[in-house]
């Protein structure tokens, strides 16, 4: 079993608090998919990408804290990801930071970091973007920046 399907079993067993699944654990899984796609594309490790989308927002889920405001989210779901990579095993130290801190920053979309941090800041504006396309508050430079890349022409629609 991989990395990320480690991973992937972990969180499922953390979703399965009632009421917590589907919209919370699936934009992680969409995040996730982005992430991935964009790490391919920009010649990035994927695998890790991936990783950082499954955990980017953690700290939503009510088991790890009733406390959870959007500008604490980003923070506390760093904390609670270097818990869960730490626990599983899965990374390396050096992995573990790389992914903790995208987690961490993802939030701030206005400055440019590390790869790493600017596929998950980039992958968490389109997943938002692409859930519902009529939402105009992910609308901006990021999206319109995936969306050149990705070859769509048409997301100001």
């Amino acid at each position: 079993m991989g990395r990320i399907e480690e991973l992937h079993k972990k969180i499922n067993a953390l979703a399965s608090v009632p009421n917590e699944v589907p919209l919370k654990y699936s934009h992680l899984i969409e995040v996730s998919q982005a992430c991935a796609l964009l790490a391919v594309k920009r010649g990035e490790n994927a695998e890790l990408a991936s990783m950082a989308g499954l955990l980017h927002d953690i700290a939503d889920f009510k088991i790890f804290n009733k406390n959870v405001t959007a500008e604490n989210h980003a923070a506390l779901s760093a904390d609670i990801a270097m818990k869960i990579l730490t626990e599983l095993g899965l990374t390396s130290e050096e992995e573990n930071a790389a992914i903790c801190e995208a987690v961490k920053k993802h939030t701030d979309k206005n400055t440019t970091d590390t790869a790493l941090d600017e596929i998950l800041k980039d992958a968490d504006v389109f997943a938002h973007g692409i859930k519902d396309i009529a939402l105009k508050n992910f609308r901006g430079y990021r999206w319109d920046k995936v969306c050149a890349e990705l070859g769509i022409s048409n997301c100001r629609n």
